[in-house]
């Protein structure tokens, strides 16, 4: 009961001179229940769909937004996706989102209907924990015959799934990022058992699905640490990645080089920034 207490010992002291005990608690009560919950789990990060669709979702506060990233080639032969296209947008309370989600409709509707453009359905999702969301989206029914959008009463089930690394597609490559841990163990250039499994998601999802000319695999280290033996183990981890690529079937040119701790993402100012710092990243130059 003490934590209890101590909480409306805490709230009775933003009470205003004159206001009776009961009227301010109830005040603060409400103002309480009136604020935006957010998501325990930060959902920024790379997320897929059953069907391989990688999306890159940015929250910021209770707001969540998604965009398309790498493509797999029915996304865009079939429903015309193009990267960075706009997935989902919404907010999220009390552990569960509500926004929409927007529908291509495949490209041979549009050819009967050429002033299709995507459109916006209801899209539910509740957190399942850091690297599950379970939700659905409401149909939507585009009319051969007169081009009109309508929404019907059926749901599509839906499931996102958190990736182990993070992606970023630009016109001149696609950077692959693994951060500390997930390949390696600290201060260790041999792969993890688990890391097999990671690997081989990065093939299937996204190397094997693009159109590069070379493969360039680089390590990178924290500050801590002398500048020969950072170098030494980001080379090492670097050629390691490397060679389990080629291994695996990737037959373009490939790049293995160790940076150490000469290029940090974050400044080397306290352990989350360092873990943030020690990764892998594997970039396909197009």
């Amino acid at each position: 009961m003490q934590p209890r207490q101590n909480e409306r010992a805490m709230n009775a002291n933003r009470c205003l001179p004159g206001f009776s005990m009961l009227l301010c608690l109830l005040l603060v009560s409400w103002v309480a229940r009136a604020q935006p919950t957010v998501s325990l789990h930060d959902l920024t990060g790379t997320w897929t769909l059953p069907d391989g669709t990688l999306i890159a979702v940015v929250q910021r506060g209770n707001r969540v937004e998604a965009r398309v990233q790498a493509l797999l080639p029915q996304l865009i032969n079939v429903f015309g996706w193009a990267r960075d296209d706009p997935y989902f947008r919404g907010l999220i309370t009390a552990g569960a989102f509500s926004g929409q989600v927007y529908v291509h409709f495949p490209v041979i509707s549009k050819a009967r209907c050429p002033n299709t453009a995507p459109q916006g359905t209801v899209l539910e999702f509740q957190i399942a924990g850091p690297n599950t969301l379970m939700g659905r989206a409401r149909n939507l029914s585009l009319s051969q015959t007169d081009c009109t959008i309508t929404t019907d009463a059926r749901w599509t089930a839906i499931e996102f799934s958190r990736k182990k690394f993070d992606l970023a597609d630009t016109s001149s490559e696609i950077a692959i990022k693994v951060h500390d841990g997930i390949l390696f163990d600290f201060d260790d250039d041999r792969l993890k058992p688990d890391a097999l499994a990671v690997l081989g998601e990065i093939k299937t999802l996204v190397i094997d699905q693009q159109q590069f000319a070379r493969v360039l695999v680089g390590g990178h280290t924290d500050d801590r640490g002398s500048e020969s033996h950072n170098e030494d183990l980001s080379t090492r981890r670097a050629q390691v990645v490397a060679r389990w690529l080629s291994q695996n079937g990737v037959a373009k040119d490939l790049q293995a080089k160790g940076y150490g701790k000469r290029e940090p993402t974050v400044p080397n100012t306290n352990d989350a920034n360092r873990s943030r710092n020690r990764r892998v990243e594997i970039k396909l130059i197009k």
